[in-house]
């Protein structure tokens, strides 16, 4: 069987936070049969992995609102917590994930309501792993980023990709209200994410000829499956939708390399 053309085909799964996963492989492609397996298992693949960001995401999200529940916020019945607490709430929440890299309570104006758990030179955890290192002003710098007006509305949300720490690596934020007592101003619960372990995930799943990039809702490059430096959020043209988007469900695309 003669083999012919050489192909780059692109499959793209989508989740439900703002960021995508596209996987990328290079085959001669002969027999219409072999392309379309070929595509149907780089499409599976990339779906695979779309769903493990998001599955991540949302333990993060089930984590946040159980330990908000379960912390005492009726401290003699009738006052909130104290700061020393809740600082050691924000502390214990953060070093249940190597994903945050900063975790604070907020009034909706933005101001914090306890000192924000984070740390400047992180150690890295056998068990956990390491957390990316932050300094003060990205724990400033949060609430500033963070959607908080859409909290209302939406009950949980999601800032844009941006980058943070002096590493430079890709961030977002997850919102949620925390609970507070009856008449007292709402709050706010934020969790700054570092996407950054997500490409250990990408290499996990590379093979001789696939490569997978973690895109944003932007189409910028958050994660590859072939580095771990910061990718510095670059724009990544992708042969389907509009620059700067990526579409709003799962596809495969085919496309003629120059090699």
């Amino acid at each position: 069987m003669k083999l012919q053309g050489k192909f780059i085909a692109l499959a793209v799964g989508v989740c439900t936070i703002p960021v995508a996963i596209a996987g990328y492989f290079a085959a001669r492609i002969g027999q219409a049969a072999i392309r379309d397996s070929i595509e149907a298992q780089e499409q599976a693949v990339a779906i695979q992995v779309a769903d493990y960001v998001a599955g991540e995401l949302a333990q993060i999200e089930e984590l946040l609102r159980v330990q908000s529940r379960v912390v005492d916020l009726t401290h003699r019945g009738t006052l909130p917590p104290s700061t020393q607490r809740l600082q050691k709430f924000l502390q214990f929440i953060y070093h249940q994930k190597e994903l945050f890299s900063v975790v604070g309570v907020y009034t909706m104006d933005g101001t914090a309501v306890a000192p924000a758990a984070f740390q400047e030179r992180p150690r890295a955890n056998e068990a956990l792993g390491q957390h990316d290192a932050m300094t003060a002003d990205d724990a400033v710098q949060m609430p500033k980023r963070a959607p908080l007006l859409e909290v209302h509305n939406e009950r949980v949300s999601t800032s844009e990709v941006f980058l943070a720490g002096p590493e430079g690596n890709p961030q977002m934020i997850l919102a949620m209200p925390f609970e507070t007592l009856p008449d007292e101003p709402p709050l706010v619960i934020l969790a700054q994410i570092s996407l950054r372990p997500m490409a250990r995930y990408l290499r996990s799943m590379e093979g001789d000829d696939r490569t997978l990039i973690l895109l944003d809702r932007a189409s910028r490059v958050v994660a590859t499956s072939t580095s771990d430096e910061a990718p510095r959020l670059r724009p990544k043209i992708i042969p389907s939708g509009l620059p700067g988007t990526l579409p709003d469900t799962p596809f495969v695309a085919a496309f003629r390399s120059d090699g």
